[in-house]
């Protein structure tokens, strides 16, 4: 999973990613070269799909950390 954010975002630093494996990209960041997401969080699967709610991310994120 990857979940882009942007420092200054206050919806992305919600986002509760402690003991979850996701890899973190800062879109805001100079050396990031990809594609600029519409709006961020989005949290993006290995198979393309995209959540781009920040409460159900968290809510998301909470089920893994609960099912380890």
């Amino acid at each position: 999973m990857k979940l882009f954010v942007k420092k200054d975002c206050d919806f992305c630093n919600q986002i509760l990613k402690d003991n979850i494996k996701v890899e973190v990209i800062y879109v805001d960041s100079g050396n990031y070269e990809g594609l600029m997401p519409q709006q961020v969080p989005v949290l993006q699967f290995n198979n393309g799909a995209q959540i781009i709610d920040p409460q159900f991310i968290n809510t998301l994120f909470d089920e893994i950390r609960r099912h380890k």
